[in-house]
């Protein structure tokens, strides 16, 4: 009776002693899962960021090879300009050599 007594009461103490540990084990969980929403909430928000800066990144890339074309036919304009002002220089010598002919011509 004694021996049963005594194991009644240990088995009275670890029964406490679990419930004690399983109490700090929930209230542990809680306390992780709050944690992690509130992590996973801040790994939304970031997501969103790093989406954002890549729509940028594409946007500004779009914007650098329009602003790129732009030059480049900017260059040619101005390289056919330069080709017409030549043009026009050579036809003006031309011309004024013609002139100079037929003035000596008409002397």
């Amino acid at each position: 009776l004694d021996i049963k007594n005594k194991f009644h009461c240990e088995n009275k103490k670890l029964k406490k002693v679990m419930e004690e540990i399983e109490l700090q084990v929930i209230k542990e969980n809680e306390k992780i899962n709050a944690e992690n929403q509130v992590l996973r909430g801040e790994s939304d928000i970031l997501a969103d960021r790093v989406k954002n800066y890549v729509n940028i990144a594409k946007e500004s890339e779009k914007k650098m090879k329009r602003i790129q074309q732009e030059l480049e036919d900017t260059k040619n304009h101005f390289q056919e300009m330069e080709d017409l002002s030549k043009h026009n220089l050579d036809m003006k010598n031309k011309l004024h050599c013609e002139n100079e002919k037929l003035k000596k011509e008409m002397e």
